[in-house]
């Protein structure tokens, strides 16, 4: 994504919740999302810095990983769990 013509790379922390395949129905889309998180960032704020409709997971604790990937390719870090 990009913010002003920079790109971005929004990378934030959480926990994979255990979800029977029937909670879908209760969300809005009845298919999505495909994966219930529990964001280690309150979750407006995780929304409010959203910068693309599609939502990458991996499991395990990649942020400092990532950080440094973005330092290399020159892609500015957002982690929510910074912001406010």
């Amino acid at each position: 994504a990009r913010i002003q013509g920079r790109y971005v790379m929004m990378i934030s922390v959480g926990e994979a919740l255990d979800r029977p395949r029937a909670a879908l129905k209760e969300t809005y889309w009845g298919f999505s999302p495909h994966t219930f998180i529990r964001l280690n960032a309150p979750t407006h704020v995780f929304v409010n810095h959203l910068r693309s409709n599609h939502i990458h997971l991996m499991y395990g604790d990649w942020l400092r990983e990532l950080v440094h990937l973005c330092r290399v390719l020159e892609i500015e870090p957002v982690i929510p769990e910074n912001l406010k």
